[in-house]
């Protein structure tokens, strides 16, 4: 039996500052040496315990830590989840485990049988959480109508006297310097170096990222700066034109972001919303998908031709999987003692099945 004790803090200074892990660790650890166990294995998040299961790392190690005859640990409910959707959800994953789930704090362990009555307990957490939430918007809406400022400052200007805003001489300056190097079609790697060595800061005291100084450049209202359905205009036609000379969607991301194009935020653009735009764009070009297909190759002209030696992969896991006394696992074992993946690294149960499947995208 072994104890598989999570720890959650809500923001990133809290986690540095320690508020709440130590306290965790050790009612948890307490409560695990009155259980007699010995053995221990500690994970931790930092996010809200609104946050979705599989988007909190921590807590899915733990879960698939979790064997037969463990126990999940936690120093209080609300460090699992604050929503009853989600807190049932872990339940079950427990249960379907054979583990067991413990509120420290409360010597209590979550069976079949008290789930009711932990469904009923979380939904008073939910309306609680929720009353907090239409609290804080209606603080929020009353400082708006009060003339309060609730929000941040944008770079370049200041607060002055009666919650107007005024220019700060200081970062137009380094605004009107980035936009002035850009002109001179610096990219913008040169221009954070170049700001650099200038000694030009952001408001923490530290040198500009490639991301500030995009939205220096992009985040403006100047009459002579291209609408936004003009320079949507021309980034897809440049998309077009680069797709259609075969360039991948790597290659078309990186020159969208030298010749200054960016999000709406005035970030760089990522491979993602490249896809995105060529969706937009229709354009298909010689091949769209961003993987060859396991089992074939990319000529220069972007068609698709058999790879014999992956083709002889697939054949040979085929084959063995005929032979109903192999596993899968088994069948990797044979596979990885002759063969790698393109990456040269050893094939993988998702990989076996898509070669089965024959919906092969390694």
């Amino acid at each position: 039996m072994r104890a598989i004790i999570y720890l959650r803090v809500s923001t990133q200074p809290q986690r540095e500052r320690g508020y709440g892990l130590q306290e965790q660790k050790e009612i948890c650890q307490l409560e695990a040496n009155r259980l007699g166990i010995n053995k221990k294995l500690i994970f931790t998040d930092t996010l809200s315990g609104d946050t979705n299961i599989y988007h909190r790392p921590g807590l899915k190690k733990a879960l698939l830590a979790l064997k037969k005859g463990d126990c999940l640990i936690v120093s209080h409910r609300d460090r699992l989840a604050k929503r009853a959707a989600i807190m049932l959800d872990i339940a079950s994953i427990v249960h379907n485990a054979k583990a067991q789930l413990i509120i420290a704090t409360e010597h209590h362990r979550i069976s079949n049988q008290s789930v009711l009555q932990l469904t009923v307990e979380d939904l008073i957490a939910e309306k609680q959480l929720n009353d907090l939430r239409n609290n804080t918007r209606a603080v929020l809406q009353k400082y708006k109508q009060e003339n309060k400022r609730v929000g941040t400052i944008k770079f370049g200007y200041k607060q002055a006297e009666g919650n107007r805003l005024e220019v700060n001489k200081e970062e137009q300056k380094a605004i009107g310097y980035a936009r002035k190097l850009r002109k001179l079609d610096y990219t913008f790697e040169e221009i954070v170096k170049d700001m650099s060595d200038l000694n030009f800061m952001g408001r923490n005291k530290k040198p500009f990222g490639i991301t500030q100084v995009h939205r220096m450049i992009n985040n403006n209202n100047d009459s002579n700066i291209k609408s936004s359905k003009e320079n949507n205009a021309n980034r897809n036609s440049l998309v077009k034109t680069l797709r259609l000379k075969g360039y991948s969607i790597g290659q078309i991301t990186r020159e969208l972001n030298r010749q200054g194009f960016a999000t709406k935020k005035g970030t760089p653009l990522r491979n993602t919303q490249t896809h995105r735009i060529l969706g937009q764009t229709n354009i298909q070009g010689p091949h769209t998908n961003r993987f060859v297909p396991y089992g074939f190759q990319k000529s220069p002209t972007g068609t698709l031709y058999v790879c014999l030696p992956e083709q002889e992969v697939i054949t040979l896991v085929q084959t063995l999987r005929k032979q109903k006394k192999y596993s899968y696992s088994q069948i990797i074992t044979h596979i990885n003692a002759k063969h790698t993946s393109r990456a040269g690294t050893p094939f993988g149960k998702t990989q076996i099945i898509r070669m089965l499947q024959k919906q092969v995208c390694i």
